[in-house]
């Protein structure tokens, strides 16, 4: 509400409490009553904050009292205490009505704006989705129409097999995007189950190691696992924990610089598994903490998410990790780079079925 309004309003709330405080005054108790001062109140449906509307409530109590003091005496005095108490519950009475309604009225615009941003948030999702399938796309078809039509002679010759490895790698690309919607589909709609069993955090993370090893030797990256030796098994689902730790792992590496180095810890105790990849990559923006771990935000400009891809990675690692009951943790400084902690309490249980939840030994 714009401020001339709202000194209008207030000037009026004065002038409508001077006129019922004389009117009161000047009339007997018996013919008088407190009523008229929830008028006064009223006046806060056009003020905008819901403290307004308790300081024309305290001022039509006070004002009420003060009339019922004041007044020349009149009217059977029984009547005319209840007169007063019963304003006094109307004015109270209206003020809370008046602030439910305006509560009501903010839940309301919140709702509304929060669907609108919901709404362009998938848009552009849905257009970040249109380019990166595209892209791969393109590329198959178009290395494929050159081994079709033989541009450069029959197969097996001249760079037909440098085009059959673009025509390969576009498609694990695009298996990988598939992938990673899928699993955002899946978590989202609650229908992904854990497979629990007994699983070893040291050679899940050594696997994953393996896995990145070759993209982190072309860009000079040392990728360090400083785990203890021996760590206790942890009840949990091994594909989830293998694909929370390649997440993490492969955006490191993705965004650490040529020379950099990567640094795997980790513990296991008797309540929890608490893991972290940590890199000296470019680290992340303070206000872009909340909105990477947003599947619908995508990556915006942010380049640690998205160098290619959709920037899912980290929004499925942390669902993953809240799946086993776990949270996930993001420290990163600009410059300096990031540290992703995983931790998942250590449930020692048994599967009850394949594939479903579990029962406390």
């Amino acid at each position: 509400m714009n401020r001339p309004r709202t000194h209008i309003i207030v000037a009026a709330a004065i002038l409508l409490a001077a006129l019922i405080f004389t009117f009161d005054l000047y009339v007997p108790l018996g013919v008088a009553a407190g009523m008229p001062y929830i008028a006064l109140v009223l006046l806060g449906v056009f003020l905008p904050a819901n403290r307004d509307v308790v300081v024309l409530a305290l001022a039509g109590s006070i004002l009420t009292v003060g009339g019922y003091l004041l007044s020349e005496p009149g009217g059977i005095p029984w009547v005319v205490l209840l007169n007063r108490v019963m304003a006094l519950a109307g004015i109270w009475m209206t003020a809370t009505l008046i602030c439910y309604i305006k509560n009501s009225q903010r839940a309301l615009v919140k709702a509304r704006d929060e669907a609108n941003q919901a709404n362009l948030a998938k848009s552009q999702f849905l257009a970040s989705i249109s380019h990166e399938l595209r892209t791969p796309l393109n590329a198959i078809l178009g290395f494929s129409d050159i081994l079709v039509e033989q541009y450069f002679g029959p197969p097996g010759k001249g760079k037909y097999r440098e085009y059959a490895k673009d025509i390969h790698s576009s498609g694990e690309y695009l298996l990988e995007l598939v992938n990673d919607l899928l699993n955002v589909a899946s978590i989202e709609s609650g229908k992904i189950s854990l497979h629990k069993e007994h699983v070893l955090i040291g050679s899940i993370i050594d696997e994953c190691i393996h896995t990145v090893e070759t993209r982190a030797k072309t860009k000079d990256i040392d990728v360090v696992s400083m785990l203890p030796e021996g760590l206790p098994a942890i009840y949990a689902d091994k594909r989830a924990i293998r694909q929370i730790l390649l997440n993490l792992l492969s955006n490191s590496v993705k965004f650490t610089p040529n020379g950099g180095k990567i640094v795997i810890d980790g513990e296991v105790n008797g309540m929890a598994a608490k893991f972290s990849v940590a890199d000296n990559g470019a680290g992340i923006p303070p206000g872009r903490l909340a909105d990477i771990l947003n599947p619908t935000k995508g990556a915006g400009d942010d380049p640690y998410v998205t160098e290619e891809g959709w920037g899912l990675g980290l929004a499925i690692s942390r669902s993953l990790a809240e799946l086993h009951g776990g949270v996930m943790n993001i420290a990163s400084e600009l410059g300096q780079g990031t540290t992703v902690i995983i931790e998942i309490p250590r449930q020692v249980n048994r599967p009850t079925s394949q594939g479903g939840e579990a029962s406390p030994a």
